[in-house]
Formats: structure tokens, C-alpha cells, sequence
């Protein structure tokens, strides 16, 4: 058992990331605060980013496309007819 600094609640070390005081729940928190704080500041730089490297990122994307072709065909398989009573 380990005790959280933020929440200062004993929980299982399955609950905390490596070598972390934090849980992951708090840091979760943390983390989507911050974000909400700074999320036009990061959009922004995430489009700058697109921008300066487009031709990079397109072929990113296509090797991705290519190489996890199946995985991605299998998985809407099965989301389809698992989700297809559903509607």
C-alpha cells in the first residue's frame, strides 16, 4: 500500500505510476485542469507544429495507415457487430 500526496488517501501501488507519489487519478486531474487552462495555447501550437512539418506528418500518418491496415479493419469488424444491436 502507498499513501497519495495530493489526495492523501492509502491506495495499491498498482494505482500510482513508477517511482510516483501521485496516483494516477490525481494526476489524470492534474493534467486535464492544466489542459483546459492552456487549451487555445496548445491548439495553437499543435496547428504550428502541423504546418512546419505537414509533408512529415502526412507520411507519419500513411506508414501507420499501411502498417496497422488489418489491425484497424479487424477492429471495426468487431466493434460493427458487437455495437450493431445496440442501435
Amino acid at each position: 500500500m502507498k499513501k497519495c500526496k495530493k489526495c492523501n488517501i492509502e491506495k495499491d501501488e498498482k494505482e500510482f505510476s513508477i517511482r510516483r507519489n501521485v496516483c494516477k487519478k490525481c494526476r489524470t486531474e492534474y493534467a486535464c485542469k492544466n489542459y483546459r487552462k492552456r487549451e487555445d495555447e496548445v491548439k495553437k501550437r499543435r496547428k504550428q507544429r502541423y504546418n512546419e512539418n505537414r509533408e512529415k506528418e502526412i507520411n507519419q500518418s500513411k506508414e501507420y495507415y499501411t502498417t496497422h491496415r488489418e489491425q484497424r479493419l479487424k477492429y471495426r469488424k468487431d466493434n460493427y457487430l458487437q455495437n450493431r444491436e445496440k442501435k
